[in-house]
């Protein structure tokens, strides 16, 4: 008789392989749609905040994408370098972030790639079923952060 720990063990273990597959292809494959304006996919979720969040600041975009402060700083540099976003300082603690006139014509001639590439992701997935996918993320993003 087959061990069942075993075979939950393996199930598991290629439900998270294809996690990270599907992670990786959705990134590699919005990297293709934002690379006309010389973006990347990490700086097109910085972007698309700030362009729906003018002002946001530093710390709210890391709470909002939940990575490491680090990873935002380097990200926001590029972008800055780039001509594509400023930082304002001095209003409460930490940067404000802007979209510079450069950074809101990407946005403009992105949006409807990004929309596309959404769109494809999601094709097929009913209202319901996309509710579900955002309740089963959340829940294992809630399960990595217990201790």
């Amino acid at each position: 008789m087959p061990d069942t720990k075993l075979l939950q063990d393996d199930y598991d273990d290629g439900l998270i392989r294809q996690f990270f597959r599907t992670a990786r292809a959705f990134s590699r494959t919005l990297n293709g749609a934002v690379s006309q304006e010389d973006i990347h996919s990490s700086e097109w979720m910085v972007l698309n905040l700030t362009a729906r969040l003018p002002g946001i600041m530093q710390g709210e975009l890391i709470q909002r994408l939940g990575v490491e402060p680090a990873a935002i700083s380097r990200t926001l540099t590029r972008l800055e370098k780039k001509g594509i976003i400023c930082r304002e300082s001095g209003r409460e603690r930490g940067n404000a972030i802007r979209l510079t006139a450069k950074g809101e014509t990407a946005v403009k001639k992105l949006s409807r790639p990004v929309t596309e590439h959404r769109q494809q992701a999601l094709r097929g997935f009913s209202t319901e079923e996309r509710e579900q996918l955002m309740s089963f993320m959340m829940r294992m993003a809630d399960n990595l952060q217990q201790k």
